[in-house]
């Protein structure tokens, strides 16, 4: 009887013992991931925070109006372009006008000096 409760006594302590050793394996395992990952976090929150300086230096009002000068071809309103609500067509008048003659570009022409001392206030 002693040599089965021996026996016994002993397999349990060796299947215990196997086991909190691959439970200890695998800890370590999680543990180098963890770090792994807590490394990328780091990685991308220093991203984040060079992104975001960027995102502040070319979002200054300066360097927006100097962009949209280089590449858009804006020129100051006229007079002449400010309407009142009521002159503005309604939705019912702008569809029976014909979209060929509606959006058709208009080219630009150059103001002569004496229109433009016209319009001067």
């Amino acid at each position: 009887m002693k040599g089965i409760l021996t026996t016994l006594t002993l397999a349990i302590t060796l299947l215990v013992s196997s086991s909190l050793y691959r439970l200890a394996f695998e800890v370590r395992k999680l543990e180098r991931e963890l770090a792994d990952i807590d490394r990328l976090l780091v990685d991308e929150r220093q991203s984040i925070g060079v992104l975001e300086a960027e995102w502040s230096y070319l979002a200054r009002p300066a360097a927006v109006q100097a962009r949209a000068l280089r590449h858009l071809d804006l020129v100051p309103l006229t007079a002449r372009q400010v309407v009142h609500l009521a002159d503005l067509p309604t939705r019912q008048e702008r569809l029976r006008v014909e979209p060929t003659t509606a959006f058709r570009a208009r080219p630009r022409q150059a103001a002569a000096p004496a229109e433009a001392a016209e319009r001067a206030p």
